[in-house]
């Protein structure tokens, strides 16, 4: 028998296809599933606000099996590589699953301590709310403002299980990739619900950076570009 050599890309590769079988799967469905209320709610907390109530039940479906396609991901990198050999790998892997942008990373988890970025300039009259979890090195501010404006950042490091998903619920997404002080950012625009998400990896400090707003694009890139001053 011929050995094949499993890297990072094999991996999600498989990820991918394994997505696709549960959702083609959940489609044949009949029987309605019975979700928790925590498990609701999680879902609700990754979509940042938006407005949930055209979030409909095959759409908490679809993040239920990708939940579980990145749970079985996991254990399937932590038994077919070798411990020392995915230390030193960190990867992170986009890609597009039916309407939704999909982001996971592989690797083990970054030793180093989270390095400190704070919102500088931003708006006048927001509310901010920060958030900050040492343990799993993640830090998370929330911005909002009392006609209805948001902004919300979310940075953390590198570590294996990691995903987040951007996904328009079936409206028309826009895409398009910006520079901000040399720094590659991946733009999402909804023009349904006229928001915006924004995307970038920083592999010098081994951090991912996430951005939801409903602010206009001109606003978001000013408090990016005063974030990134640091």
């Amino acid at each position: 028998m011929r050995k094949q050599r499993i890297t990072s890309k094999t991996i999600h590769d498989a990820s991918a296809i394994l997505i696709r079988e549960m959702m083609e799967d959940e489609k044949t469905c009949t029987e309605p599933m019975d979700l928790s209320q925590e498990f609701q709610n999680r879902m609700e907390e990754l979509l940042r606000g938006r407005k949930v109530k055209e979030y409909k039940v095959h759409h908490i479906r679809r993040r239920f099996w990708m939940t579980a396609a990145m749970i079985a991901l996991v254990l399937f990198t932590w038994l077919a590589v070798d411990t020392k050999t995915r230390a030193a790998v960190a990867e992170w892997f986009k890609s597009v699953i039916e309407d939704v942008f999909h982001y996971s990373f592989s690797g083990s988890a970054v030793d180093e301590d989270l390095p400190e970025y704070r919102l500088g300039w931003l708006p006048k009259g927001g509310k901010v709310e920060e958030k900050e979890d040492s343990q799993v090195g993640k830090y998370s501010v929330d911005v909002t403002y009392e006609d209805g404006g948001c902004f919300s950042l979310i940075y953390g490091k590198f570590d294996e299980g990691i995903a987040f998903n951007i996904d328009s619920l079936g409206h028309e997404i826009k895409h398009q990739i910006i520079k901000i002080r040399g720094q590659e950012i991946e733009e999402y625009y909804t023009p349904h619900w006229d928001d915006y998400n924004y995307v970038w990896i920083n592999k010098t400090e081994n951090i991912y950076f996430s951005v939801w707003s409903t602010l206009d694009h001109e606003t978001n890139v000013k408090i990016i570009e005063d974030l990134l001053r640091r």
